[in-house]
């Protein structure tokens, strides 16, 4: 499994790569759409929109969505696209509630298809929205946000595997532990430095202050990420949103943690820059 997982990333981390310092931003939404068709398409299946005209018709709105609020947003980010994206925090926010009472509420999500379709929506598109902004302002500051949830991701896996002895959510995800959390916070405190030092030129007290802080938040999101999408996965008793990446499952799968860490990330650099 681990030499599968391995042989996939040295597949598509060039790609990725390629496509983040496009300086190009049409290329980068391109692709964007490209990944939502593919992971909008698992979550219908999570989400069992069984309907072929009702599943075509949400995708294709979720595209369009996308693509009219990007263009809002080219030249610069109108105030009420991002209170939008800060009511997807506090969206992300409530979802910790779902996460740790499942599954008290899983009826809710079988017995309301519009709720399922509501959810997509809100898993997607503060996530679009941000990473295209995110390619417009400074590609390298998408990189770091890359590098800090792969981070996030290794530092659950390796750390956990390792140390992990206390469990996260078991309810969801048995094999996510604290320890596991803590190793990607740490993992995720050095790429931050690494960016401070090497990437950036002249940063402060202040500076290096505020980007340890934003590393944990992503931390902290990426795991609420990935835990929703866990939570899709049990609802519909499926161990991966799909077999697309040989060793990670599904397209889905591989941007969990991004729908929730891409608007926290967002919202905070453009504060503290």
């Amino acid at each position: 499994m681990l030499f599968k997982r391995a042989l996939t990333v040295i597949f598509l981390l060039p790609a990725v790569i390629f496509v983040v310092v496009q300086k190009n931003n049409d290329i980068f939404v391109f692709s964007l759409m490209l990944v939502l068709l593919l992971a909008i398409h698992e979550y219908c299946n999570l989400a069992s929109l069984k309907n072929g005209l009702i599943k075509t018709a949400y995708i294709f709105t979720l595209l369009i969505t996308f693509y009219f609020l990007n263009k809002q947003s080219i030249h610069f980010m109108p105030s009420w696209i991002l209170a939008i994206l800060v009511l997807a925090t506090l969206w992300w926010l409530s979802t910790i509630y779902l996460i740790l009472s499942f599954p008290k509420n899983s009826s809710y999500w079988h017995d309301n298809e519009a709720f399922r379709l509501i959810i997509g929506f809100l898993v997607f598109m503060p996530m679009l929205v941000s990473l295209s902004a995110i390619h417009r302002i400074n590609s390298n500051a998408l990189m770091l946000l890359l590098s800090l949830v792969w981070a996030a991701d290794c530092g659950g896996y390796f750390f956990g595997k390792a140390f992990g002895k206390n469990k996260l959510c078991p309810n969801v995800s048995p094999g996510k532990t604290i320890e596991g959390v803590l190793g990607g916070v740490f993992l995720s405190s050095v790429i931050v430095n690494f960016y401070l030092f090497f990437v950036t030129e002249g940063f402060t007290i202040k500076d290096y202050f505020y980007f340890n802080v934003l590393s944990i938040i992503v931390v902290a999101a990426s795991v609420a990420g990935d835990l929703l999408e866990s939570v899709f996965k049990r609802l519909a008793n499926a161990k991966d949103s799909g077999n697309l990446l040989p060793g990670h499952g599904g397209v889905f799968d591989r941007i969990d943690s991004l729908t929730a860490a891409a608007p926290f990330f967002f919202l905070f650099y453009i504060f503290i820059t």
